[in-house]
């Protein structure tokens, strides 16, 4: 009886992230995101939180943080990266990771405002590790690679109410499945989001190994 409740507990998830010191912009209020909240739960959805912060691997690099080997190629501009829960229950949904495993019921949302007027910004998904079988490694070995996944969501194809991309409210939704994803589109319009602010960043599931075993992406 045990494993089946921790199964239908699992069977859908959504990290929520949304940053606090904007959550009183026009179509950002606390009401719209505890609508968004409940719509997903009754839809089947666990809620978890997750976080952003910022990145800066350069500097990492040179301060012999514990962990950083490279810095990475980096152009010295700002960057965020989302935490999220490594798994949706209790103890595993306190622990934030930058690298995580995904199922196609699963998604990751970020509502928040978008970079102030810069040349460039985009919304990237990177592909961190894959269990490789090889003639070293006959049995697989867990290997690096950090390569770009899918197409990025940047400032000249976001979804954002206004003549400028700049500095306005966007919802993203990450997610391998369509189902999924009108799923959550749904509830956002539900909760009072416009759907000309809702993105999709699309993990592409013929490339990926999903879901959350020892040897999946």
């Amino acid at each position: 009886m045990k494993a089946k409740i921790l199964l239908s507990v699992m069977m859908s998830t959504v990290l929520l992230l949304a940053p606090c010191a904007f959550a009183q912009r026009a179509g950002q209020d606390h009401d719209a995101l505890a609508r968004f909240q409940n719509a997903l739960k009754r839809d089947g959805f666990d809620v978890t939180p997750g976080a952003a912060e910022t990145f800066n691997p350069a500097a990492d690099y040179c301060a012999e943080k514990p962990g950083v080997t490279s810095a990475l190629y980096n152009n010295r501009a700002p960057y965020l990266h989302l935490l999220v829960p490594k798994l949706a229950q209790a103890q595993e949904a306190q622990q934030l990771v930058e690298s995580f495993q995904l199922r196609p019921d699963e998604a990751i949302v970020l509502i928040g405002p978008t970079p102030p007027s810069v040349k460039y910004f985009g919304y990237y998904a990177f592909l961190s590790t894959r269990f490789l079988y090889t003639k070293e490694f006959p049995d697989g070995k867990r290997t690096e690679l950090l390569a770009n996944l899918g197409d990025t969501v940047n400032n000249a194809t976001v979804k954002t109410l206004g003549s400028t991309p700049f500095d306005r409210t966007v919802a993203l939704i990450f997610t391998p499945d369509k189902g999924t994803d009108a799923r959550i589109r749904e509830a956002l319009l539900r909760a009072g989001y416009p759907e000309a602010i809702i993105n999709t960043v699309v993990f592409p599931a013929s490339m990926l190994n999903l879901g959350h075993t020892a040897t999946a992406d």
